[in-house]
């Protein structure tokens, strides 16, 4: 390891024994599968939030309705 980020193993062409071409292409096309994978689970967390947070003001909105329904039957 070089002096880049922790856990990080820099490639450098010119060194020797430096990864092959093919090894640097799988490498690329992998990250990037892992960045795209990342987002989507990011999205569908997202997601689940926005469907509880939307359940839970249905529920609330309910019992406001619920309350002004009771407070109104006591005019």
């Amino acid at each position: 390891m070089s002096g880049g980020a922790p856990g990080r193993i820099d490639i450098e062409e010119s060194a020797p024994g430096a990864p092959s071409t093919e090894f640097r292409d799988a490498h690329a096309r992998l990250r990037d599968a892992l960045r795209l994978l990342m987002i989507r689970c990011a999205v569908d967390q997202e997601k689940r939030w926005l469907r509880d947070s939307e359940a839970s003001f249905q529920g609330l909105k309910r019992s406001l309705d619920s309350v002004q329904y009771l407070y109104e039957a006591e005019d």
